[in-house]
């Protein structure tokens, strides 16, 4: 490539990214059709720091500037060792620093995201937000609000798309998003809301400046692991959440259950494939509501989900005068237990309880909804405590003659688990 052509260059990368409706690369190999465009000829370009190379290193697909490409130095290291065959596979993009020069922020008015992937901000870059954002949605039955405790989405329903009165600005839908943790988590108990601002650019402008007035300091938070190696780099690699290995246990301890009196403790287990709770998972606002919520659906899942048969092999389940309530039938059978050290069964044993006790708090008082972190707190330690519980079952369990040939996974025999 001639020297006098860098400028003619510089200038398509630019015009293709701001133009394109992904803000996506200009492929190398489009170049040479006009342009012969070697090795050297792409150090040029790296150099004059108006052009960055996406070889596919760090996130697969080159044609999405995903994440950041490294400065000009990692750059031109980079080009030293990427092969004939991988440079045919090249996208260029624009630098920050030229999309400073000529983006014009009025054209991106009332569109803070837009113009923040339109000035080379990454289109995974975390951003942070008040948990309140998604009340907006959450609390709207014309939008299908989802969150499993890793990701979420949200998206207009069939029925409010087709609702001649819901505006068009409002029929949004956001890809993903995920739960973030204050640096001082800690002490503070602050969490947040993380999403991409590739798929915030793709809001309304209504939306986009609901979603800017809710955005928090980045400097003070942090993206849960799992979400972030799940969302970017499609990995599972880490540490299953309690709330899923909750559900392993159940099933675990219904196997063994049946093995030892030929009926399960619980009455469900979810191994079937049936939908699980739409809330158990990690409160994302922290609130009196969607604590008592949780530890409604906490309770449903524990004690009234106890299996009255599975007792009836060892003793009467009611008397002449009453029925023997769940919680009392696990404690006595766990009396015929021999154990030297009865403290875990008895906090086992506290823990369903305590469950029980903040359900009948939320069921019993018509108190108004409050916001507050240690809401945060208190979901995590009933959390713990309640997965420690099940846990104690399971392991008791195993000690039995008749369920020692059930398998347990290795992951949850060694407790890689994640506590938050």
């Amino acid at each position: 490539m001639r020297k006098e052509h860098k400028p003619a260059v510089i200038e398509l990368v630019t015009d293709y990214y701001l133009n394109s409706r992904d803000f996506n690369g200009l492929p190398l190999h489009t170049l040479r059709k006009d342009y012969s465009v070697r090795k050297p000829d792409l150090k040029a370009l790296i150099e004059t720091g108006d052009i960055e190379v996406h070889f596919g290193y760090g996130h697969p697909n080159p044609h999405v500037r995903a994440l950041p490409l490294g400065d000009k130095d990692v750059q031109l290291k980079t080009l030293q060792h990427v092969t004939g065959e991988q440079l045919e596979y090249a996208v260029l993009y624009p630098t920050e620093k030229r999309l400073k020069d000529v983006v014009k922020p009025s054209d991106y008015e009332n569109r803070p995201f837009s113009l923040m992937v339109a000035l080379g901000m990454p289109k995974l870059e975390r951003v942070f937000f008040d948990p309140q954002i998604l009340k907006t949605y959450r609390d709207d039955p014309r939008y299908m609000y989802d969150f499993h405790g890793i990701a979420g989405r949200v998206c207009i329903t069939t029925e409010g798309d087709d609702d001649e009165d819901v505006p068009e600005s409002d029929k949004v839908f956001i890809e993903t998003f995920g739960i973030g943790y204050s640096r001082n988590y800690e002490t503070d108990n602050k969490t947040c809301i993380v999403a991409f601002p590739y798929y915030l650019h793709k809001l309304s402008p209504e939306h986009q400046m609901m979603w800017k007035h809710r955005q928090l300091d980045g400097k003070k938070y942090i993206p849960d692991h799992a979400f972030i190696q799940s969302q970017i780099y499609g990995s599972w690699d880490f540490d299953t959440t309690m709330y899923e290995a909750f559900f392993a246990e159940l099933k675990i301890i219904n196997e063994m259950a049946t093995a030892i009196e030929g009926e399960p403790l619980f009455k469900k287990d979810y191994a079937d494939g049936s939908t699980r709770p739409r809330n158990f998972h990690r409160i994302l606002m922290p609130t009196r509501r969607e604590y008592q919520e949780f530890t409604e659906t906490l309770d449903k899942l524990l004690s009234d989900n106890l299996n009255r048969k599975f007792f009836e092999r060892r003793m009467p389940t009611s008397t002449e005068d009453e029925t023997i309530g769940t919680i009392a039938l696990l404690e006595r059978y766990f009396g015929f237990l021999q154990a030297d050290d009865r403290t875990p069964i008895e906090d086992m044993l506290k823990t369903f309880r305590k469950v029980r006790s903040e359900r009948s708090k939320s069921s019993h008082h018509d108190l108004e909804d409050k916001f507050d972190y240690a809401y945060n707190k208190k979901q995590r330690d009933i959390m713990r405590s309640a997965y420690t519980a099940i846990r104690l079952i399971r392991l008791a369990f195993s000690n039995a003659p008749d369920a020692r040939g059930i398998e347990v996974p290795d992951w949850l025999y060694k407790g890689e688990i994640n506590p938050d």
